[in-house]
């Protein structure tokens, strides 16, 4: 996932230092314990499993040190899940058969309004106002990561 800012303010580049300063010497040693083992280890015993997946893994473990933008951890994405997957059970019994993929688009939306710190209430309404008049190749700049208030008089 990407993330705009970083923590106390970070730019990227000063994250991406920062980790390549205090993470990766951390990271390099724990690779190297990881190459240790792994020979010794039966291959289907739990601990082979974990170190074999931790090293079939490692490139895509290390890959926040490449770009400060990125996150350490999948956090962001998994509480932008957790309200349709609480709800998962309830959403089999909307009434018909659309009804539950109708849902999903909604809160797809919705969710990616709030990422973007946009109202998604302004973003709907300005969004319903525009869609009649739009044309196909107007409908790329609708979506909320490339959404522009419009500065329609009909606006309230």
């Amino acid at each position: 996932m990407v993330s705009g800012g970083g923590p106390k303010g970070l730019t990227a580049e000063q994250r991406q230092a920062l980790r390549h300063q205090l993470a990766a010497p951390i990271l390099a040693g724990i690779k190297t314990r990881l190459d240790e083992l792994h020979p010794t280890l039966l291959p289907q015993s739990p601990l082979g499993k974990a170190v074999s997946y931790a090293l079939a893994e490692w490139e895509p473990l290390n890959r926040y040190l490449e770009d400060g933008r990125l996150e350490v951890d999948n956090n962001l994405t998994e509480n932008a899940l957790r309200p349709s997957c609480v709800g998962k059970k309830n959403y089999l019994f909307f009434g018909h058969p659309g009804a539950g993929w109708r849902s999903a688009v909604i809160y797809s939306v919705i969710v990616s309004c709030r990422r973007r710190k946009i109202d998604p209430w302004e973003y709907l309404r300005d969004l319903m106002r525009r869609l009649p008049a739009a044309k196909n190749h107007d409908i790329p700049d609708l979506v909320p990561a490339r959404w522009k208030p419009s500065a329609s008089p009909w606006k309230s």
